[in-house]
Protein backbone atom coordinates (compact mmCIF):
# COMPACT_ATOMS: atom_id res chain seq x y z
CA UNK A 1 0.00 0.00 0.00
CA UNK A 2 1.56 3.03 -1.01
CA UNK A 3 1.17 5.98 1.88
CA UNK A 4 1.93 9.75 0.86
CA UNK A 5 1.43 12.34 -1.47
CA UNK A 6 -0.72 10.36 -4.20
CA UNK A 7 0.74 13.07 -6.99
CA UNK A 8 4.11 12.58 -5.43
CA UNK A 9 4.06 9.40 -5.18
CA UNK A 10 3.23 8.67 -8.72
CA UNK A 11 5.79 10.73 -9.71
CA UNK A 12 8.30 8.98 -8.06
CA UNK A 13 7.10 5.11 -9.55
CA UNK A 14 6.92 7.21 -12.96
CA UNK A 15 10.69 8.33 -12.56
CA UNK A 16 11.67 4.60 -11.65
CA UNK A 17 10.14 2.88 -13.79
CA UNK A 18 11.16 5.34 -16.44
CA UNK A 19 14.54 5.38 -15.62
CA UNK A 20 15.41 2.73 -13.05
CA UNK A 21 16.07 2.60 -9.22
CA UNK A 22 16.98 5.63 -7.60
CA UNK A 23 19.85 6.38 -5.01
CA UNK A 24 18.13 7.19 -2.07
CA UNK A 25 19.32 10.58 -2.00
CA UNK A 26 17.25 11.09 -4.58
CA UNK A 27 14.28 9.85 -3.38
CA UNK A 28 15.08 11.87 -0.21
CA UNK A 29 15.40 15.04 -1.98
CA UNK A 30 12.31 14.30 -4.02
CA UNK A 31 10.26 13.28 -0.46
CA UNK A 32 11.03 16.60 1.13
CA UNK A 33 12.16 19.01 -1.69
CA UNK A 34 9.97 18.18 -4.81
CA UNK A 35 7.98 21.90 -5.65
CA UNK A 36 5.14 19.61 -6.55
CA UNK A 37 4.24 17.86 -3.34
CA UNK A 38 7.72 17.28 -1.27
CA UNK A 39 7.16 17.71 2.46
CA UNK A 40 9.09 21.32 2.62
CA UNK A 41 7.08 22.67 -0.38
CA UNK A 42 3.26 21.39 1.08
CA UNK A 43 1.04 23.50 2.98
CA UNK A 44 1.41 21.37 5.86
CA UNK A 45 1.51 22.35 9.56
CA UNK A 46 5.46 21.37 10.29
CA UNK A 47 6.79 22.80 13.16
CA UNK A 48 5.44 23.39 16.83
CA UNK A 49 2.60 22.00 18.50
CA UNK A 50 0.42 21.00 15.85
CA UNK A 51 3.08 20.47 13.29
CA UNK A 52 5.43 17.20 13.42
CA UNK A 53 8.42 18.39 15.45
CA UNK A 54 9.19 21.09 17.77
CA UNK A 55 12.76 23.28 17.63
CA UNK A 56 14.34 25.02 20.08
CA UNK A 57 12.99 28.33 19.27
CA UNK A 58 9.31 26.86 19.46
CA UNK A 59 10.14 25.52 23.37
CA UNK A 60 10.77 28.67 24.91
CA UNK A 61 11.74 32.89 23.10
CA UNK A 62 15.13 32.68 25.49
CA UNK A 63 16.65 30.59 23.08
CA UNK A 64 16.47 33.31 20.28
CA UNK A 65 17.44 35.96 22.91
CA UNK A 66 20.51 33.68 24.17
CA UNK A 67 21.33 33.21 20.19
CA UNK A 68 21.54 36.77 20.05
CA UNK A 69 23.64 37.44 22.63
CA UNK A 70 26.14 35.63 20.98
CA UNK A 71 25.49 37.43 17.81
CA UNK A 72 26.69 40.96 20.08
CA UNK A 73 29.30 39.73 21.25
CA UNK A 74 30.51 37.98 17.61
CA UNK A 75 29.35 41.78 16.11
CA UNK A 76 32.04 43.76 18.35
CA UNK A 77 34.86 41.64 16.38
CA UNK A 78 33.48 42.10 13.08
CA UNK A 79 32.69 45.98 12.98
CA UNK A 80 36.18 46.84 14.32
CA UNK A 81 36.81 46.68 10.88
CA UNK A 82 33.39 46.47 8.81
CA UNK A 83 30.63 49.13 8.99
CA UNK A 84 27.98 46.56 8.70
CA UNK A 85 27.04 43.52 10.50
CA UNK A 86 25.24 40.70 8.17
CA UNK A 87 23.53 38.04 9.80
CA UNK A 88 22.27 35.24 7.58
CA UNK A 89 19.98 32.92 8.78
CA UNK A 90 19.74 29.18 6.36
CA UNK A 91 16.37 27.29 6.98
CA UNK A 92 14.46 29.59 8.99
CA UNK A 93 10.98 27.51 9.22
CA UNK A 94 8.54 29.38 10.25
CA UNK A 95 10.64 32.57 11.13
CA UNK A 96 10.16 32.92 14.58
CA UNK A 97 14.08 32.53 16.00
CA UNK A 98 14.68 35.28 13.09
CA UNK A 99 11.92 37.16 15.20
CA UNK A 100 13.38 36.69 18.46
CA UNK A 101 17.26 37.00 17.17
CA UNK A 102 16.18 40.58 15.73
CA UNK A 103 13.87 41.36 18.82
CA UNK A 104 16.70 41.30 21.22
CA UNK A 105 19.05 43.06 19.06
CA UNK A 106 16.31 45.72 18.94
CA UNK A 107 15.99 46.53 22.51
CA UNK A 108 19.93 46.22 22.94
CA UNK A 109 21.07 49.63 23.79
CA UNK A 110 24.09 49.73 21.40
CA UNK A 111 23.50 50.68 17.53
CA UNK A 112 23.88 47.11 16.17
CA UNK A 113 20.34 46.94 15.26
CA UNK A 114 20.92 49.84 12.68
CA UNK A 115 24.02 48.01 10.96
CA UNK A 116 22.27 44.48 10.61
CA UNK A 117 20.66 43.12 7.58
CA UNK A 118 18.94 40.02 8.07
CA UNK A 119 19.40 37.41 4.95
CA UNK A 120 16.71 34.58 5.39
CA UNK A 121 18.27 31.70 3.00
CA UNK A 122 15.06 30.38 2.19
CA UNK A 123 13.44 28.21 -0.98
CA UNK A 124 10.30 26.69 0.63
CA UNK A 125 7.13 29.15 -0.61
CA UNK A 126 5.16 28.09 2.17
CA UNK A 127 7.85 28.95 4.67
CA UNK A 128 8.72 31.92 3.14
CA UNK A 129 5.00 32.97 3.11
CA UNK A 130 4.88 31.95 6.80
CA UNK A 131 7.65 34.51 7.67
CA UNK A 132 6.20 37.04 5.91
CA UNK A 133 3.02 36.79 8.07
CA UNK A 134 5.10 36.52 10.97
CA UNK A 135 6.87 39.84 10.03
CA UNK A 136 3.93 41.75 8.55
CA UNK A 137 2.51 43.08 12.06
CA UNK A 138 6.54 44.54 12.78
CA UNK A 139 7.41 47.09 10.06
CA UNK A 140 10.84 48.12 11.84
CA UNK A 141 11.83 44.64 12.45
CA UNK A 142 10.87 43.43 8.88
CA UNK A 143 12.59 46.38 7.61
CA UNK A 144 15.91 44.39 8.31
CA UNK A 145 15.12 41.38 6.95
CA UNK A 146 16.19 40.59 2.74
CA UNK A 147 14.95 37.01 1.43
CA UNK A 148 16.88 35.15 -1.24
CA UNK A 149 16.38 31.63 -2.26
CA UNK A 150 19.80 30.14 -2.16
CA UNK A 151 23.35 30.83 -0.62
CA UNK A 152 24.25 31.77 -3.82
CA UNK A 153 22.21 34.96 -4.41
CA UNK A 154 23.99 36.02 -1.11
CA UNK A 155 26.51 38.95 -1.37
CA UNK A 156 29.89 38.88 0.75
CA UNK A 157 28.95 38.93 4.18
CA UNK A 158 30.30 40.93 7.01
CA UNK A 159 29.04 39.43 9.98
CA UNK A 160 27.56 35.74 11.08
CA UNK A 161 25.99 32.79 8.89
CA UNK A 162 24.16 30.44 10.99
CA UNK A 163 21.52 27.49 11.32
CA UNK A 164 19.35 25.88 13.78
CA UNK A 165 18.36 22.06 12.68
CA UNK A 166 19.17 23.18 9.09
CA UNK A 167 21.89 20.45 7.63
CA UNK A 168 20.39 17.59 9.14
CA UNK A 169 17.22 17.87 6.25
CA UNK A 170 19.45 17.77 3.47
CA UNK A 171 18.96 14.40 1.65
CA UNK A 172 21.79 11.49 2.32
CA UNK A 173 23.85 9.33 0.38
CA UNK A 174 22.96 5.53 2.68
CA UNK A 175 25.51 3.40 2.62
CA UNK A 176 26.07 -0.36 4.02
CA UNK A 177 29.15 -2.82 4.03
CA UNK A 178 28.53 -6.40 2.15
CA UNK A 179 32.60 -7.21 2.21
CA UNK A 180 32.45 -3.77 0.35
CA UNK A 181 31.05 -0.75 0.53
CA UNK A 182 27.90 -0.20 -1.34
CA UNK A 183 24.61 2.27 -1.95
CA UNK A 184 21.37 1.91 -1.12
CA UNK A 185 19.11 2.43 -3.99
CA UNK A 186 15.38 2.61 -4.54
CA UNK A 187 13.36 0.80 -6.44
CA UNK A 188 9.27 0.02 -7.10
CA UNK A 189 8.38 -3.55 -7.41
CA UNK A 190 4.83 -5.45 -7.40
CA UNK A 191 3.61 -2.18 -5.86
CA UNK A 192 6.09 -2.01 -3.06
CA UNK A 193 9.14 -0.03 -2.24
CA UNK A 194 12.40 -2.14 -2.23
CA UNK A 195 15.77 -1.78 -1.06
CA UNK A 196 18.69 -2.37 -3.59
CA UNK A 197 22.26 -2.15 -3.21
CA UNK A 198 24.17 -0.89 -6.26
CA UNK A 199 28.23 0.62 -6.29
CA UNK A 200 28.56 3.52 -4.70
CA UNK A 201 26.80 6.48 -7.46
CA UNK A 202 29.44 9.44 -6.51
CA UNK A 203 33.08 9.05 -5.96
CA UNK A 204 33.15 11.86 -3.43
CA UNK A 205 31.53 8.94 -1.03
CA UNK A 206 34.64 6.95 -1.17
CA UNK A 207 36.98 10.39 -0.77
CA UNK A 208 35.26 11.12 2.23
CA UNK A 209 35.55 7.05 3.41
CA UNK A 210 39.36 7.93 3.03
CA UNK A 211 38.82 11.40 4.60
CA UNK A 212 37.01 9.50 7.68
CA UNK A 213 37.80 5.93 7.86
CA UNK A 214 35.20 3.59 9.00
CA UNK A 215 35.94 -0.08 11.18
CA UNK A 216 32.62 -1.85 9.06
CA UNK A 217 31.40 -4.52 10.15
CA UNK A 218 29.14 -6.38 8.21
CA UNK A 219 25.90 -5.19 7.47
CA UNK A 220 26.80 -2.32 9.28
CA UNK A 221 24.53 0.95 7.85
CA UNK A 222 25.29 4.61 7.47
CA UNK A 223 24.43 7.98 5.77
CA UNK A 224 26.80 10.46 3.93
CA UNK A 225 25.49 14.23 3.60
CA UNK A 226 27.09 15.36 1.02
CA UNK A 227 24.96 18.62 0.22
CA UNK A 228 26.20 19.44 3.80
CA UNK A 229 29.60 19.72 2.84
CA UNK A 230 28.96 21.46 -0.49
CA UNK A 231 27.13 24.15 2.35
CA UNK A 232 29.84 24.97 4.29
CA UNK A 233 32.13 25.42 1.31
CA UNK A 234 29.76 28.01 -0.57
CA UNK A 235 29.45 29.54 3.37
CA UNK A 236 32.80 29.89 3.81
CA UNK A 237 33.26 31.27 0.33
CA UNK A 238 30.10 34.12 1.14
CA UNK A 239 31.80 34.88 4.50
CA UNK A 240 34.28 37.54 3.92
CA UNK A 241 34.76 38.30 7.29
CA UNK A 242 33.19 36.97 10.29
CA UNK A 243 31.41 33.96 12.26
CA UNK A 244 29.50 30.70 11.03
CA UNK A 245 27.43 28.96 13.26
CA UNK A 246 26.10 25.16 13.03
CA UNK A 247 23.38 24.04 15.34
CA UNK A 248 22.32 20.75 14.45
CA UNK A 249 21.69 16.98 15.37
CA UNK A 250 25.60 14.59 15.19
CA UNK A 251 28.70 13.52 16.17
CA UNK A 252 32.24 13.30 15.29
CA UNK A 253 33.11 10.86 12.96
CA UNK A 254 33.71 7.83 15.14
CA UNK A 255 30.56 8.37 16.91
CA UNK A 256 28.33 8.25 14.27
CA UNK A 257 29.81 5.46 12.40
CA UNK A 258 30.29 3.53 16.02
CA UNK A 259 29.33 -0.29 16.23
CA UNK A 260 25.97 1.43 18.20
CA UNK A 261 24.92 3.01 15.22
CA UNK A 262 25.44 0.08 12.84
CA UNK A 263 21.60 0.91 11.39
CA UNK A 264 22.86 4.55 10.61
CA UNK A 265 20.77 7.56 11.96
CA UNK A 266 17.89 8.55 9.92
CA UNK A 267 14.68 9.44 11.60
CA UNK A 268 11.26 10.61 10.35
CA UNK A 269 9.38 12.53 12.02
CA UNK A 270 5.56 13.10 12.21
CA UNK A 271 3.07 14.04 14.69
CA UNK A 272 6.18 14.57 17.28
CA UNK A 273 6.46 10.70 16.94
CA UNK A 274 9.81 9.27 15.44
CA UNK A 275 9.58 6.23 12.86
CA UNK A 276 12.32 4.90 10.51
CA UNK A 277 10.08 4.02 7.78
CA UNK A 278 10.98 6.63 4.61
CA UNK A 279 8.55 4.89 2.79
CA UNK A 280 5.58 5.53 4.59
CA UNK A 281 3.47 9.32 4.42
CA UNK A 282 5.85 10.26 1.44
CA UNK A 283 5.90 14.09 1.61
CA UNK A 284 3.57 14.26 4.65
CA UNK A 285 6.84 13.62 6.95
CA UNK A 286 9.89 15.25 7.93
CA UNK A 287 13.49 12.89 7.59
CA UNK A 288 16.56 13.88 9.46
CA UNK A 289 19.94 12.30 9.49
CA UNK A 290 23.49 12.98 12.31
CA UNK A 291 26.08 15.76 10.94
CA UNK A 292 29.38 14.65 10.84
CA UNK A 293 30.88 17.59 12.88
CA UNK A 294 34.49 16.54 12.01
CA UNK A 295 33.73 16.89 8.35
CA UNK A 296 31.81 20.12 8.89
CA UNK A 297 35.63 21.04 9.85
CA UNK A 298 37.36 19.40 7.83
CA UNK A 299 35.79 20.76 4.86
CA UNK A 300 35.32 24.18 6.06
CA UNK A 301 39.56 24.20 6.37
CA UNK A 302 39.37 24.13 2.50
CA UNK A 303 37.81 27.91 2.44
CA UNK A 304 39.40 29.18 5.09
CA UNK A 305 37.13 28.24 8.06
CA UNK A 306 38.87 28.20 11.58
CA UNK A 307 37.16 26.10 14.53
CA UNK A 308 36.81 28.33 17.27
CA UNK A 309 34.77 25.61 19.49
CA UNK A 310 32.54 22.74 19.38
CA UNK A 311 29.81 22.16 22.48
CA UNK A 312 26.78 20.74 23.67
CA UNK A 313 23.81 23.42 23.17
CA UNK A 314 23.21 23.32 27.17
CA UNK A 315 26.52 23.85 27.59
CA UNK A 316 26.60 26.69 24.89
CA UNK A 317 23.44 28.57 26.23
CA UNK A 318 24.51 28.08 29.84
CA UNK A 319 28.01 30.31 28.70
CA UNK A 320 25.56 32.78 27.38
CA UNK A 321 23.67 33.02 30.88
CA UNK A 322 21.22 30.59 30.65
CA UNK A 323 21.40 29.38 34.21
CA UNK A 324 21.24 32.88 35.47
CA UNK A 325 18.24 33.43 33.75
CA UNK A 326 15.78 30.73 35.01
CA UNK A 327 17.54 31.82 38.14
CA UNK A 328 15.85 35.28 38.07
CA UNK A 329 12.49 33.86 36.46
CA UNK A 330 12.03 31.44 39.50
CA UNK A 331 12.07 33.69 41.80
CA UNK A 332 9.43 35.33 40.91
CA UNK A 333 7.46 31.73 41.52
CA UNK A 334 5.86 30.13 44.17
CA UNK A 335 5.88 26.93 42.55
CA UNK A 336 8.74 26.72 40.34
CA UNK A 337 7.62 22.50 39.25
CA UNK A 338 4.45 23.78 38.06
CA UNK A 339 4.97 25.82 35.93
CA UNK A 340 5.24 25.22 32.04
CA UNK A 341 7.32 28.84 31.19
CA UNK A 342 9.95 27.38 33.96
CA UNK A 343 9.60 23.78 32.15
CA UNK A 344 10.10 24.86 29.10
CA UNK A 345 13.18 26.87 29.95
CA UNK A 346 15.07 24.27 31.47
CA UNK A 347 14.12 21.62 28.94
CA UNK A 348 16.59 23.18 26.74
CA UNK A 349 19.53 22.55 28.69
CA UNK A 350 18.32 19.40 30.35
CA UNK A 351 20.28 16.22 29.78
CA UNK A 352 16.29 14.57 29.49
CA UNK A 353 15.71 17.86 27.39
CA UNK A 354 17.19 19.14 24.05
CA UNK A 355 20.44 20.58 25.76
CA UNK A 356 22.70 16.85 24.79
CA UNK A 357 20.82 16.72 21.79
CA UNK A 358 21.94 19.35 19.63
CA UNK A 359 25.49 20.34 19.51
CA UNK A 360 26.88 23.74 18.43
CA UNK A 361 29.87 24.49 15.98
CA UNK A 362 31.12 28.02 15.66
CA UNK A 363 34.10 28.61 13.16
CA UNK A 364 35.80 32.25 12.18
CA UNK A 365 37.05 33.41 9.08
CA UNK A 366 39.10 36.48 8.89
CA UNK A 367 38.65 37.32 12.86
CA UNK A 368 41.81 34.92 14.41
CA UNK A 369 41.95 33.47 17.87
CA UNK A 370 38.65 35.41 20.60
CA UNK A 371 37.15 34.33 23.39
CA UNK A 372 33.34 33.60 23.08
CA UNK A 373 30.91 33.03 25.92
CA UNK A 374 29.13 30.63 23.91
CA UNK A 375 32.45 28.50 24.08
CA UNK A 376 33.45 28.58 27.84
CA UNK A 377 32.74 24.74 27.98
CA UNK A 378 33.91 23.57 24.18
CA UNK A 379 35.79 20.30 23.27
CA UNK A 380 38.56 20.57 21.79
CA UNK A 381 38.24 21.33 17.51
CA UNK A 382 38.27 18.05 15.63
CA UNK A 383 42.26 17.12 14.08
CA UNK A 384 42.83 14.01 12.10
Amino acid sequence: MNSGNPALVDKMIRKIKSEGPISFKEFMEMALYDPEGGYYFSAREKIGAQGDFTTSPEVHPYFGKIIGRQLLQMSQAVLKESSRFDLVEAGPGNGLLAFQILKTLREDPSNLFQQITYYMVESSPDFVQRQKALFDTFPDLRSKVVWVNSIQELPPIDGTIFSNEFLDALPVHRVVWKGDLQEIYVDYQAGQWIEILKPLSDPEIGHYFKKFPVNWIENQEGEVNLNALSWIRDAGQKLNKGFLITIDYGDYYEELYSIRRRKGTLLCYRNHKTGENPYESIGEQDMTSHLNFSALQEYGREVELSTLGYVEQSHFLIGLGMIEEIDRYVQTLKDPTCDPVFRAMKYLIHPEGLGPVFKVLIQEKGIGEIRLDGLKYARKPFQK
